[in-house]
């Protein structure tokens, strides 16, 4: 069976609505959150290999979630680079900042 991505984003938006897509990225995202918390408390080597198996797929989920979001708002690639590259550079700012602050604090 083939297919295109782009169809089937389309498709879950006008077979299931706008609204109610909507209200699954809410959904992912807190299935995202409790699977980073699973994660996180797992005691072994066995169950941190499940609860990572388990937070990938919420990641996958999340991401085929927001690019739908994406296409509800109408962002073009560039759009959503432009942003992402805007942010990444305060994101760099705020790291070099750090680095300085704790640099200082190291000479003190």
């Amino acid at each position: 069976m083939t297919f295109k991505l782009t169809d089937i984003y389309d498709e879950a938006l006008t077979t299931f609505g706008y609204v109610a897509q909507e209200m699954m990225v809410f959904e992912e995202i807190g299935e995202l959150m409790q699977a980073i918390g699973k994660y996180h408390r797992a005691k072994n080597c066995a169950d941190m290999e499940i609860a990572r198996m388990q937070l990938m797929g919420e990641i996958v989920d999340v991401d085929i979630m927001l690019t739908q979001l994406r296409k509800m708002v109408g962002m073009t690639k560039n759009e959503y680079l432009n942003i992402e590259m805007e942010k990444l550079g305060r994101l760099h700012e705020k790291i070099r900042e750090a680095k300085a602050k704790k640099e200082g604090v190291k000479h003190d």
